[in-house]
């Protein structure tokens, strides 16, 4: 199964790539990172069709069976820019709709990425609830951490190794 991360953070090379990298020591996929795209917030009236959104979305259902979401954690939550992508999939039910369609079946899981060992309660349910809401496959979820100026703790490679065995399991 072709998978594709897809990550959310406000800053390149940060925690949450530091992450993603390891994460590709386990497990093949591409990464596409959202600051690399030009998204803007979902509007009611469409006006934002100029930007990269729609483009990115056909990218992904073309080319991918399983997106992995690398988001920090900001403020209890997913970053805004992964908060940005997931408002647009209506984009995707309201003016692309064949993007819609395509998403279904697809897989998806979730990588949380924050400053704590003790995740953070109810993180994941909106990446739980958008799939079976888009009739996507929920692969499942990993909740792992960074210390600043601290390499990735051995905890957490062993975290994200039994992550991508158990999404090459669900493949």
């Amino acid at each position: 199964m072709k998978s594709v991360i897809l990550i959310g953070s406000s800053r390149k090379n940060g925690h949450s790539h530091q992450i993603v990298e390891e994460l590709t020591r386990h497990l093949e996929a591409d990464v596409l990172d959202l600051l690399d795209f030009t998204i803007s917030h979902y509007d009611y009236q469409f006006r934002n069709q100029e930007d990269d959104f729609i483009s990115l979305l056909r990218r992904i259902t073309d080319t991918y069976q399983r997106i992995i979401f690398v988001t920090p954690v900001y403020w209890y939550t997913m970053s805004g820019l992964m908060k940005v992508f997931f408002d647009r999939i209506t984009d995707g039910l309201k003016i692309a709709p064949e993007l819609g369609e395509a998403m279904k079946g697809m897989h998806m899981a979730a990588v949380g990425v924050g400053s704590d060992p003790d995740p953070v309660e109810g993180f994941f349910i909106p990446f739980r609830l958008t799939a079976p809401y888009m009739d996507m496959v929920y692969d499942g979820e990993a909740a792992v951490w960074m210390e600043e100026g601290e390499p990735i703790a051995d905890e957490v490679i062993q975290t994200l190794s039994e992550f991508a065995t158990s999404l090459t399991h669900h493949s």
